[in-house]
């Protein structure tokens, strides 16, 4: 075994020495291909280069006072003047050019923008009863269509029934159904999530009601739509917003029906769902002032139908508005 031991030491320091001999020669080999660098030596700095800077400036200055120079500014005032009295109309001219301006003025159509104007809505041609902020070239048009599902408004039927091929909210308004009684239904829309589609609801009602001042800044309401369901799509009935976070507590912001669709009882079930929202909130419900005068009848119908049943339902002596406001939670204001 002690032999075994002495041969291994052996061969391993062999091993080592002829590592440590190839790596010398390999460091040799590598410093013999490599170029040594030569220091520069240290002196006066050449003026080539500036003698070059200097031969090229003289030769710019020398092309610079072979080049023209520019008109002054007098010649330039001068020359101007002469184009002005080449250019000047005789009066025969000018009273031909007044001329035809009048004809083209007098040819053009003459656009009444305070006119009132027709909507094409699905089967109903309704005339409006107030003026709302479409853009100019509608405000031109004697009638203008809008889509029953999205209330997308455009310049033609042809677009109208282009557009409804491919309306993507034929199915249901963008949002969240929280009610729904046989082909009626409600749905809740975020303004912030369907924004465009808000701002079109806004402009529709603008055509119906006086009072409406609210029409692209739709952010802070949410829209309770109602439709009715039938094969074709979800048709658009009427609407009521309200502010996210009111201030003064109101449940409605704007309510609408549409006036084909008035006198059938769809403005009070608006109203209805209206304090039914607040009864699950907990708060008093008041819709927001000055009331429109179709608001006004509508409420006031409402109120005195909400009132008389309490009557007829509590008929006792002790009656107060604190308890009609417990009750049916109606925060009755005129």
């Amino acid at each position: 075994c002690v032999c075994v031991c002495v041969v291994r030491l052996c061969v391993c320091v062999v091993l080592f020495e002829i590592c440590l001999t190839f790596r010398t020669l390999t460091r040799k080999a590598t410093d013999k291909a490599t170029p040594t660098k030569t220091p520069k030596k240290k002196g006066r700095p050449s003026t080539s280069g500036k003698r070059k800077a200097n031969e090229d400036s003289s030769d710019d200055e020398t092309e610079s006072k072979k080049k023209p120079r520019g008109p002054t500014s007098a010649e330039r005032k001068a020359k101007r003047a002469a184009m002005d009295e080449e250019g000047k109309l005789s009066s025969d001219d000018k009273a031909l050019f007044a001329e035809a301006q009048q004809r083209a003025l007098a040819a053009q159509p003459q656009v009444d923008y305070t006119a009132k104007k027709e909507i094409e809505f699905g089967k109903h041609v309704i005339t409006t009863w107030y003026l709302a902020p479409y853009p100019e070239e509608y405000m031109r048009l004697s009638t203008i269509y809008l889509c029953e599902f999205c209330m997308k408004y455009m310049k033609s039927p042809q677009m109208l029934q282009r557009h409804m091929d491919k309306c993507e909210v034929r199915g249901h308004p963008p949002g969240s159904e929280i009610y729904r009684d046989g082909s009626l239904q409600v749905w809740e829309v975020d303004g912030k999530r369907a924004k465009v589609y808000c701002q079109n609801i806004c402009l529709l009602a603008k055509l119906f009601l006086d009072h409406k001042t609210l029409y692209y800044d739709v952010e802070p309401f949410l829209f309770y739509v109602m439709t009715e369901y039938d094969e074709f799509g979800s048709h658009f009935v009427g609407y009521f917003s309200k502010e996210k976070r009111s201030i003064m507590g109101y449940n409605v912001s704007c309510i609408l029906t549409m006036p084909f669709l008035q006198r059938k009882g769809y403005g009070k079930l608006l109203i209805e769902f209206s304090y039914l929202l607040s009864r699950l909130e907990n708060k008093p419900g008041s819709p927001e002032k000055p009331l429109s005068s179709l608001g006004r009848v509508t409420y006031h119908s409402y109120w005195r139908d909400e009132i008389l049943e309490y009557l007829f339902v509590n008929q006792r002596p002790d009656l107060t508005i604190h308890g009609l406001y417990v009750c049916a939670h109606v925060c009755v204001c005129v």
